[in-house]
């Protein structure tokens, strides 16, 4: 793995940095065990400090403390935990190439916070056993995974995911819940779709979809 990033699965660093709570409150009313943000492991990949960052007088050497040169000690983890829920932040896709093969077989609920330059989500078409996938902060997917090859999936929320252009593969899921939120930050809507699936096709009980051409507020 290059060199300039730190790699922190201490769970003693996540008790003293919670993340934050999901702003999907439909998902918590309805999942509320998906919603509780409590995870088996977190891993979360920062740039590493650099000498300037390390002389200012509000540095905080914690992420240097907890954090390791590579995944070695995220991998161990991952063969020892066997985790079902997981959130992984701040990764790029190389990273997420490396990381799923290691979760792949485990993984029920997995959160991806704010890994923004994530393009590719087809690596998830692997975790056959995958029932919930959050992402929070993305601007590089433009399209989901084969979601038929992930056939114990029924929950999705994307929060802050400003480039998905495609929704067609809906339509070969067996999703109960669906939510696609592309404000940004500064809450405008900037998500554009080509087309709209065809919602009465879906199995799902819950649709909501807030994109700049389309909105979309769906319930069976």
């Amino acid at each position: 793995m290059a060199a300039g990033y730190l790699y922190i699965s201490s769970h003693e660093y996540f008790q003293q940095k919670p993340l934050p709570p999901l702003l999907d409150r439909e998902l918590i009313r309805r999942y509320p065990l998906y919603g509780e943000g409590e995870y088996d492991l977190c891993l979360s990949v920062v740039p590493a400090p650099t000498a300037k960052e390390k002389a200012s007088p509000i540095y905080n050497p914690s992420q240097e403390r907890f954090g390791r040169k590579d995944l070695a000690e995220f991998c161990a983890l991952v063969a020892d935990v066997k985790p079902a829920r997981v959130c992984l932040m701040g990764l790029n896709q190389k990273q997420l190439l490396e990381v799923i093969p290691h979760l792949k077989d485990s993984v029920k609920q997995l959160y991806l916070f704010k890994c923004r330059s994530v393009k590719d989500l087809t690596p998830l078409s692997h975790c056959k056993e995958l029932e919930c996938f959050l992402m929070y902060g993305n601007y590089g997917v433009n399209t989901l995974w084969n979601l038929d090859q992930t056939p114990k999936l029924t929950v999705v929320s994307l929060e802050y995911v400003t480039g998905i252009r495609t929704l067609a593969n809906l339509e070969k899921s067996g999703l109960a819940y669906f939510s696609w939120d592309s404000r940004d930050l500064s809450g405008h809507s900037k998500g554009v779709l080509e087309e709209l699936p065809p919602w009465e096709a879906l199995s799902a009980s819950y649709v909501m979809v807030n994109c700049e051409n389309y909105k979309v507020h769906y319930e069976k």
